[in-house]
């Protein structure tokens, strides 16, 4: 049986090198590129604005009434634009599909476990309407 290890180095260096990209593929896809045909501009993000006065009013709503100065909390940092919380309440079943002790998503198949998450955003949306409710899953590994 002969000995391949001297080899290992040299094969580990052509491995290394050729992984190298030199940008070549970047200037041939630029050549290819500039047919003469018109360029359009990118379509404008649809990044949406931040409505710091909805914010604000639905954090004293969330709040409840609290007294205590606590809440919300005063010079708190604001959501980014296209945040989904606080602007929406979050229901969620969870668990883990190989437990039925773990949680909804185990506990019922799927084709019973998606109507009844459903029906309880339903019952959310209905019971608070100021806050639509999104359905989610949270799988528990």
């Amino acid at each position: 049986m002969k000995n391949y290890f001297p080899l290992l180095p040299i094969l580990f260096a052509l491995i290394i090198l050729s992984c190298n990209n030199n940008g070549q593929a970047a200037k041939t896809a630029a050549a290819q590129d500039s047919t003469g045909k018109e360029q359009k501009d990118p379509p404008a993000s649809s990044s949406t604005t931040f409505d710091s006065a909805k914010y604000n009013q639905l954090m004293q709503y969330v709040a409840n009434g609290d007294s205590s100065g606590r809440w919300p909390v005063k010079h708190a940092p604001l959501p980014l634009p296209g945040a989904i919380l606080p602007f929406n309440r979050i229901v969620a079943y969870y668990g883990n599909l190989y437990s039925n002790k773990m949680g909804a998503l185990g506990k019922w198949p799927k084709s019973e476990m998606i109507p009844k998450l459903l029906d309880e955003v339903k019952k959310w949306s209905e019971a608070d309407s100021a806050m639509p409710a999104i359905p989610a899953l949270h799988y528990i590994a």
